[in-house]
């Protein structure tokens, strides 16, 4: 995706501060013992039904940067409450800092608020909170959302430090059926790829001025995000792949989003006049921490940060015929689940999707990237735009192709999934 810098912003703001959530109904049928389902009908969590409101500030950066002072300034008298948190929403979610937890746990606590921003706190808790938030946290596993449960499941994934924890968790997995999460509960515990803290870029007209969001407390030098890491030796032949999957929950279920953003719902081919042609889907808006699975099994053979894919990682996978495909995953967050080299398996945890506009994800609003192309990783492009589609597959496409039972209802639909045994 690519709008201009101003454009990309005014989206932000008025997404966040105005978010309204509205939940479908919804019935979970109960799964066959013994094995992992998921059904289309499922509750889904919508950010997209949203009222007018005069919440969102200015695009320029200085009025984005006064309502965060003001926010600061709120916050040590704590007359920042789950009840009026919505007017600093543009910017109370990009805090990783100590000081906000008591709000973020005030805000999960309290079920009057939007599902949506509660799932955020659940999300900024277990990247900034200690291992004393996994029992706080742990209390609210039981939620009926499936999507909210695998966001609580990846923070207490994070949070895990002490044996008790861990045993927890092998509770948890012993008891989920939803694919997702369970996969989640299992994902390989990981330190970020770089000790740098989250940065905003700050948008003023069509440039972009990188700054450190909460410059009081961090120093950083922007260097230090960029990493490579490629393996070294050709890779082993991947294993072949029995199944194929989308990369996470609630995949493409909202179409109403994509208008809201003035996005098309499929990416693939999309032509804009500055990049090319659009090589791969875009999914996942407006979701950062969303758990991002492997699409199929293979072998990861590049992990890799860089100023307009953010964290990206690349696996390459071969196909029951024995083709061989490069799947890459990019704006991912810097908080990883597999490191070069790894096999991995279809629906394994590989990473988060990262916060928007950040050094992190690339500077985007908070997205996936899919691209599935036509070759091993050797002779791969790696590209998100290009002057034509030939390299490359459709991934929604391939997805429902490869399957020989494609979703009826919805793309969030898991389909041939391994049943776990």
């Amino acid at each position: 995706m690519h709008h201009t810098a101003t454009e990309t912003f005014t989206h932000l703001l008025i997404l966040i501060s105005t978010v309204a959530v509205t939940c479908s109904s919804f019935h979970q049928k109960k799964p066959t013992s013994g094995s992992v389902s998921f059904t289309s009908d499922s509750l889904y969590i919508d950010p997209s039904d949203l009222p007018e409101s005069t919440l969102a500030p200015a695009t320029v950066a200085a009025e984005r940067d006064s309502l965060r002072r003001a926010f600061e300034k709120c916050l040590p008298g704590k007359t920042v409450t789950s009840g009026n948190f919505t007017a600093f929403a543009p910017v109370l979610f990009t805090y990783r800092d100590p000081a906000v937890i008591p709000l973020f746990r005030e805000i999960i606590q309290d079920t009057a608020v939007h599902i949506f921003f509660r799932m955020l706190s659940v999300y900024c808790l277990g990247e900034c909170g200690s291992d004393d938030e996994f029992t706080f946290l742990s209390r609210y596993y039981t939620t009926e959302n499936p999507l909210f449960r695998e966001y609580i499941a990846s923070a207490l994934n994070k949070l895990a430090t002490t044996r008790e924890h861990f045993s927890c968790l092998r509770n948890l997995v012993k008891k989920e059926r939803n694919p997702f999460v369970y996969k989640t509960l299992l994902a390989r515990k990981l330190p970020p790829v770089t000790t740098t803290p989250v940065a905003l870029p700050l948008f003023e007209s069509d440039t972009i001025r990188k700054e450190l969001f909460y410059p009081n407390v961090f120093k950083v030098d922007f260097r230090a995000i960029g990493y490579r890491a490629t393996l070294s030796t050709p890779p082993a032949e991947p294993p072949v792949t029995g199944s194929c999957i989308y990369p996470h929950q609630q995949y493409k279920v909202n179409r109403r989003l994509y208008t809201l953003i003035d996005y098309p719902v499929v990416s693939f081919g999309f032509e804009n006049g500055e990049w090319g042609i659009h090589v791969g889907e875009d999914s996942g808006w407006l979701f950062p921490g969303m758990p991002i699975h492997a699409i199929m099994d293979g072998i990861v053979v590049r992990m890799q940060h860089e100023s307009t894919w953010g964290c990206l990682t690349v696996i390459e996978s071969r196909l029951p015929d024995k083709r061989h495909v490069t799947v890459f995953y990019g704006h991912l967050s810097h908080r990883n689940n597999v490191t070069v080299g790894d096999t991995v398996q279809t629906g394994d945890k590989i990473g988060e999707i990262g916060p928007s506009y950040t050094l992190t994800n690339g500077g985007y609003l908070a997205h996936l990237h899919l691209g599935i192309e036509k070759t091993g990783f050797n002779n791969a492009l790696i590209k998100g735009w290009y002057h034509n589609t030939d390299r490359w597959y459709s991934p929604m496409a391939f997805i429902a192709a490869f399957n020989t039972a494609p979703p009826k209802n919805s793309p969030a639909e898991w389909i041939l999934y391994k049943s776990r045994r």
